[in-house]
């Protein structure tokens, strides 16, 4: 039987995500939108998941600044 992936998106509170870590995620998103109440202020979450595919999630954003953010999945929005 195939193995569903999951993604994991949306949080930016470290303690939340420890708590995740149990279900081993396949990929994690990570909100770049500075007006979304998710929104990760603090890159260093990217450390709780070190085996999982990182997902940056982007709204109406420049190229440039999606590129700065440095080798991650990305999801558009907008």
């Amino acid at each position: 039987m195939k193995r569903f992936q999951v993604k994991v998106c949306g949080n930016n509170n470290v303690e939340n995500f420890k708590e995740i870590t149990a279900i081993e995620p396949d990929y994690v998103g990570f909100i770049f939108y500075p007006k979304s109440k998710r929104f990760v202020k603090d890159e260093s979450i990217f450390e709780v998941f070190p085996n999982a595919e990182k997902v940056g999630v982007f709204v109406n954003e420049s190229i440039e600044n999606i590129l700065e953010k440095g080798s991650l999945l990305i999801q558009i929005h907008g």
